[in-house]
């Protein structure tokens, strides 16, 4: 796994790991100090069975350990991401956004064995949020609890700057947080990305761009995924919101915290 290889230049940046040139046709992603062994190797195993299983997923080589930083050898994947079509092309907002739901949905068909649920840490996650009262998080364990436990494969990350559109077709990147779960979860937290992510590092005039692109993206994006799958339901995504909420809170995302906080209140007090 000790790297022997000299790594290339920095192609991209992000909120957990640097991606760099690797060899001619390889990149490599390597995660920031901090980011654990277990957390990339499991982005390595998950991508791996997604592939495997005819995922739209870049291919997955070895792991790497370089200068006390974890990383993870891709294929390298060449075009133009969603979110770089979104803001160039905004008039392209609905056919793109419904291209994005049709990619979530073949998701959540793949049937995968041995996948992590998201039980297995979102309680824990919701216990460790900070400025919630023990009752809020009463009320949000008590949510994840009663929803009737739904095992398919969910990505957890899924977004417009997730989807690659390569010469031979649209890739889907970045499955650290995927695991076993209900759909109208993976929805909400989608539909958070959407109205209230921010892109990192993003200029004044980017955020403003996002936040109107987001809402507009949502609500094809939305109308289009309960089209294609009829168990899902708008009452079940907003069941979803508040905890899923919760834990993009631990992400410590400055700009989105006073929202999330909002959002929360908002929906418990319903």
């Amino acid at each position: 796994m000790e790297s022997l290889q000299k790594i290339g230049k920095v192609i991209a940046r992000g909120r957990t790991a640097e991606v760099y040139t690797w060899s001619e046709n390889q990149v490599l992603k390597l995660f920031y100090d901090g980011v654990s062994l277990r957390s990339v190797q499991k982005e390595h195993e998950i991508t791996r069975l997604a592939h495997q299983a005819g995922v739209p997923v870049p291919q997955v080589f070895e792991l790497i350990h370089h200068e006390n930083r974890y990383g993870i050898v891709y294929e390298r994947v060449i075009g133009p991401t969603m979110l770089q079509l979104l803001v160039t092309k905004p008039w392209q907002v609905r056919k793109l956004s419904r291209q994005l739901a049709d990619l979530h949905f073949a998701i959540h068909q793949v049937p995968l064995e041995g996948m992590p649920s998201y039980r297995e840490h979102w309680l824990s996650d919701i216990e460790r949020v900070p400025n919630l009262s023990p009752e809020v998080k009463a009320r949000l364990t008590a949510i994840v609890n009663q929803t009737p436990e739904v095992n398919q494969l969910c990505h957890f990350d899924f977004h417009p700057d997730q989807v690659v559109f390569t010469a031979r077709g649209p890739l889907i990147l970045d499955w650290m947080t995927a695991c076993s779960a209900d759909p109208s979860a993976d929805i909400a937290r989608t539909q958070i990305l959407l109205t209230i992510g921010k892109p990192p590092d993003a200029s004044w005039w980017m955020q403003m761009l996002a936040n109107i692109l987001g809402r507009v993206a949502h609500h094809y994006y939305q109308q289009r995924y309960l089209e294609l799958n009829p168990s899902v339901t708008k009452e079940k995504i907003q069941t979803w919101l508040a905890p899923v909420a919760a834990v993009r809170i631990l992400e410590n995302i400055e700009l989105e915290a006073p929202r999330l906080m909002k959002m929360i209140n908002k929906l418990l007090s319903g």
